[in-house]
């Protein structure tokens, strides 16, 4: 979503805001084998904590909860049609 909100936020934004944006957004969709720091940041608490690590912000947290959201949808409906 922050990606998609981006060039709204770009045009209104003065441009010491707008340069790095768009130097990010620009790394961010051309760039190769880049990792955001947050990324890295949140790998170390969640090792602190026991959880696993991400590899990707966007695939945990929209891809896979989608994903599964669309199969327990796919099993509801597939229990529905059986009764």
């Amino acid at each position: 979503m922050f990606i998609a909100s981006l060039p709204v936020m770009i045009v209104k934004a003065p441009w010491y805001i707008s340069v790095p944006l768009i130097s990010w957004f620009l790394n961010a969709s051309i760039g190769q084998g880049w990792i955001c720091p947050w990324t890295t940041i949140e790998n170390k608490l969640r090792k602190k904590v026991g959880y696993p690590q991400i590899d990707a912000f966007v695939k945990h947290y929209y891809i896979k909860p989608y994903i599964r959201y669309k199969i327990r949808s796919k099993i509801r409906s597939a229990k529905k049609d059986s009764i």
